[in-house]
């Protein structure tokens, strides 16, 4: 009695449907930080000193607020007096603070401040201050921080030091607080990518290359074997 062929546009589309719902599983429950949002340009650079700390307002725009990337230079790793970076509330109040080295700061690199979420960062006003209290202004080799020479970055500025112009380059992340919020996100960037035409281009050209692959690869009758 022969046997009954799966059809092979079933067996790539249950196998692509598969793949897809791997794929969010791994997102939603591995997923530990999201970009928020950010300043890149670094066309200028700030040394930091006992004197000159360096600080800037920022504006999460998602809660959770949980890393801060921070661009910045050490030339020759000569430097390895101790950071400080601190995140504060607009008042003033420090909620987070990570003190490193500066043996763990490289030459022209992002450094990452990982910090436990602030559960309601959304909207609120934020202050990054980076302290170098051992570094004196006569320095040779003081750490450098990047920044714009503008105001690139309206929601907030530069603080410190008084007068100067342009922001921080900054990157913010924020952890997913709400796994259904994350899906919602998650499903309404992947159908709005899915339907540009470039995308659903390629997406439909890997279908019909799947079918004929299978087609190709299961045979048709017990005599095909």
């Amino acid at each position: 009695m022969p046997r009954k062929i799966l059809n092979p546009a079933v067996v790539t589309g249950f196998y692509l449907f598969m793949v897809a719902v791997m794929l969010v599983i791994f997102i939603v429950f591995g997923l530990r930080r999201i970009p928020d949002t950010a300043q890149h340009e670094a066309r200028r650079l700030i040394n930091i000193t006992s004197l000159q700390p360096v600080s800037q307002t920022v504006v999460p725009r998602k809660n959770g607020l949980n890393t801060v990337l921070i661009f910045f230079r050490n030339p020759n790793l000569a430097n390895t007096d101790r950071l400080i970076f601190s995140l504060s509330q607009k008042t003033g109040e420090e909620i987070r603070r990570i003190d490193l080295s500066g043996r763990n700061i490289g030459d022209g690199v992002t450094v990452r401040f990982q910090f436990p979420p602030v559960v309601d960062s959304s909207g609120r006003t934020y202050i990054l201050a980076l302290q170098a209290p051992d570094t004196p202004p006569s320095s040779p080799n003081p750490l450098s921080i990047g920044t714009s020479v503008e105001d690139a970055y309206p929601a907030g500025r530069l603080t410190s030091p008084a007068g100067e112009t342009g922001d921080l380059s900054f990157q913010l992340f924020y952890s997913p607080l709400d796994k259904r919020e994350l899906t919602t996100e998650l499903g309404l960037l992947f159908w709005s990518r899915l339907v540009s035409l470039r995308l659903l281009l390629i997406f439909a050209l890997a279908f019909l290359f799947s079918v004929r692959f299978l087609q190709f690869c299961i045979p048709q009758t017990p005599g095909d074997r």
